[in-house]
């Protein structure tokens, strides 16, 4: 019995019936059809993407009865001959067998010589990177300046091992991976025209595995129908492959979604019952959170995979990005941490365990102050008011990191700093400069408002004296104007207004505790406007920029649940102007860092340091960690 394989079977015999590769495919014809053919190629690319067969296809272009042309006849006596590889005029060389200089001047011993039946003699080289130094350096000369009747075609797969010197005597093409549709197609017109029934999902699991390659997926190709007794399954072709079922891996997603440890127990249990490939679920659940990342970000996956469409859209809607992210890392890792365990099975249930007991994180904000009212988190008027100077032992210093600035801390009253901070400050005097727009803007408002005061009589200025030595209340900021603002073109608000708006939007930062991707949104915008229904609000140039849809919707989803579910969030056309979270922290931590440069710079402990041992101190070396507590 003779059966020739598929892969040699459907190989390709001219420029129409290659799969892809359709910038090499249009270089060579044009040159044909020119008649400005290169006298040495250079064909590199992974395994099985055609690189003997486009240089065969392109030998018997030269070759043809018809031509040269672009479109070999493969009728004549030369495309026959070479079809069948009794060619005499095209010397195939094995340079993996041949590496020897003596076999290299063999070759080069019969260039010289005519063609004996064709019109080129052609050379094809496979694997050119195996040849020798001395065999490179043997065939320099002729590769440069060969005779007018010889071609050369080189082909690898590692064009980086071949010296610079044959790289610039040859015009190279690098032959792309098929991409997995590509295949899929291929193999369902091979299967058509074998009369083998199929599943689409079947074609899909053999073009994933090929991994790009032609070859590959002719192979698999064999052996499915083998396999399958000539009716492709998908179910089958799955056990052949070793794969684990998508329920499997629906069901991994399921428990890490929910974050339930009795179905994590019993999925655990389950999976050792079925004797499952730990490996092989492994790297499928990393391609699933790959496309429900693609999914989230993108809107769709562009590679097939265990989930469906509607699975995908589903699953992307429920899982947090920040999370998913965190889940992927994780997986990665274990990819090297479960061959070092006793078992797969333990490798595997450890990195589960990690995805529960790991959780994305954020710099968070810390309230150090009464929470946000319900009255103001639902209606959206007024602003927070710092009522007194929150003060902390020396004992809360030491055992509590440092907190970024939380809304109160923001229009704060005056604290005086310590001279040597025991841990990076946290008072309410951390922004100087914006309390200094608003005490000036205040200024400006009651000195605009309010008449001269009259001189005051002498029998009151005792009293006056005593109340003066009592510390003044806070400043309170004026409301803001409710009515919304339309996103059109206006002049930039004043430094007071922004600073209200800044305070108030980062109480309302904590009050919705965001994380991830909208909690940066969230830190480089600000509102401008509230009302009961409606809040409006303006993204920072960067933002407005990436319109990020999916951070702005968990976004909207973090007030209804936080705040009020008829609450509506519009966007501003115009950039946000004014002071943002994100530019106060660091602002804030900046300073930090410059209060304990300047402590260490005098602490005696220190200078003790630098005089006895000689140590130098790296002031660029200090920075500030905000922990979340």
């Amino acid at each position: 019995m003779s059966y020739q394989v598929l892969a040699r079977k459907w190989r390709p015999k001219n420029f129409s019936e290659l799969v892809g590769q359709t910038h090499v495919m249009q270089a060579l014809s044009n040159a044909l059809e020119q008649q400005r053919v290169h006298h040495a190629y250079l064909f590199t690319g992974t395994r099985g993407v055609g690189k003997t067969t486009i240089a065969r296809i392109f030998a018997k272009a030269l070759n043809c009865e018809q031509g040269p042309t672009a479109h070999p006849c493969g009728q004549c006596s030369a495309c026959v001959a070479i079809d069948q590889g009794r060619f005499v005029d095209l010397i195939e060389v094995d340079a993996a067998s041949r590496t020897k200089v003596e076999d290299t001047r063999e070759i080069l011993d019969n260039v010289q010589y005519a063609p004996t039946q064709g019109r080129f003699k052609v050379y094809l080289i496979d694997e050119v990177h195996m040849l020798s130094k001395s065999s490179f350096n043997a065939l320099l000369k002729t590769l440069e300046e060969p005779p007018p009747h010889v071609k050369f075609l080189l082909a690898t797969t590692e064009p980086h091992k071949l010296p610079i010197t044959v790289l610039s005597r040859c015009l190279q093409f690098n032959l792309l991976r098929l991409t997995t549709v590509q295949l899929e197609q291929h193999l369902a017109m091979i299967l058509g025209a074998e009369q083998i029934e199929f599943e689409s999902g079947a074609l899909a699991l053999i073009a994933k595995a090929a991994d790009g390659s032609a070859r590959d997926a002719l192979s698999l190709l064999d052996q499915a129908i083998a396999y399958c007794a000539g009716q492709l399954s998908q179910q089958a072709v799955q056990a052949m492959l070793g794969l684990v079922s998508p329920q499997q891996v629906q069901e991994v997603l399921n428990v890490l979604q929910t974050g339930e440890a009795g179905a994590l127990k019993t999925l655990l249990v389950n999976l050792a019952a079925m004797g499952v490939d730990y490996l092989a679920l492994l790297n499928q659940l990393l391609a699933s959170f790959h496309q429900l990342a693609q999914t989230q970000f993108l809107g769709e996956a562009l590679d097939s995979g265990d989930l469906t469409t509607t699975q995908l859209q589903d699953w992307a809607a429920q899982i947090d990005p920040a999370k998913l992210q965190v889940w992927y890392q994780i997986g990665l890792r274990a990819q090297q941490d479960i061959r070092l365990a006793p078992d797969l099975r333990m490798g595997f249930e450890m990195m589960l365990l990690r995805m529960f007991a790991f959780k994305p994180s954020d710099v968070t904000v810390t309230p150090t102050s009464a929470p946000v009212s319900e009255s103001v988190a639902q209606s959206g008027r007024g602003h927070h008011r710092a009522s007194k100077a929150l003060t902390h032992s020396p004992q809360d210093q030491a055992s509590k990191p440092a907190s970024p600035p939380t809304a109160m801390q923001v229009v704060g009253l005056e604290q005086s700093r310590p001279s040597m901070p025991s841990r990076p400050s946290t008072d309410l005097d951390a922004f100087p400069a914006l309390k200094a727009r608003v005490a000036r803007a205040q200024q400006r408002q009651v000195m605009a408002e309010e008449p001269l005061a009259a001189p005051v009589p002498a029998e009151q200025r005792e009293t006056i004296n005593l109340v003066a030595s009592v510390p003044a209340p806070a400043p309170t900021l004026a409301p803001v104007d409710t009515k919304p603002m339309m996103p059109v073109s206006e002049p930039v608000a004043p430094a007071m207004e922004h600073t209200a708006d800044l305070a108030s939007w980062v109480a309302m930062i904590e009050q919705l505790q965001l994380t991830g991707m909208t909690l940066a949104l969230a830190q480089q915008a600000c509102w401008t406007q509230r009302t009961d229904q409606a809040w409006w609000i303006a993204l920072a140039q960067v933002q407005l920029q990436a319109n990020n849809e999916v951070a702005w919707q968990n976004l909207q989803k973090r007030v209804h649940e936080k705040i009020s579910p008829d609450i509506s969030l519009h966007k501003v056309n115009e950039p946000w102007q004014g002071l943002t979270p994100a530019q106060v922290l660091q602002d804030h931590k900046q300073q930090q860092e410059s209060q304990w440069t300047e402590a260490l710079a005098t602490s005696s402990v220190v200078q003790a340091f630098e005089t006895t041992l000689g140590m130098t101190r790296l002031p660029s070396s200090i920075k500030v960690n905000y922990l979340s507590t």
